[in-house]
């Protein structure tokens, strides 16, 4: 079921991945087991649908980095910048949630909202995981401060 979800987000094939969903409904599956919750995150995500992943996002009892990243990447693509800058603040009170991907997106966020106080706090979580060496991160930070 899993690479069948992940097979849904890259063909951004909707409908299918809402009948995985669904059977995995009926057949009381553990979300948790193989971080299906995550990857249903992702899918929904991926597919366009921000109110399904969301939903399924604030449901998982202890979210990973690749959930946390779906939603604020889609929030942001989708000009929901509020949403996405919200989403990062949950995960960076988890400091494990956060990775350069993470903060490739929610620079671009700031920058969205052009708000310049909430960058300086995104660029002080980056120095405290040190990846203001990485080229995307140094990158979106270069945009965000220009």
């Amino acid at each position: 079921m899993a690479l069948l979800l992940n097979k849904c987000l890259k063909a951004k094939a909707l409908k299918p991945g809402k009948q995985l969903h669904a059977r995995l409904l009926v057949n009381g599956t553990d979300m948790e087991v193989l971080s299906l919750s995550s990857k249903l995150v992702g899918m929904y995500a991926g597919c366009g649908d921000m109110k399904s992943s969301t939903f399924i996002f604030q449901r998982i009892k202890i979210p990973n980095v690749f959930a946390g990243n779906w939603v604020v990447l889609a929030s942001a693509f989708n000009g929901h910048f509020k949403e996405a800058i919200g989403y990062f603040s949950l995960m960076s009170e988890s400091i494990n949630l956060c990775n350069k991907f993470t903060f490739s997106v929610v620079l671009k966020a700031c920058v969205g909202l052009m708000d310049l106080n909430k960058g300086k706090e995104a660029h002080s979580v980056v120095n405290k995981l040190r990846l203001e060496t990485d080229v995307n991160v140094g990158n979106s930070l270069e945009v965000m401060y220009c």
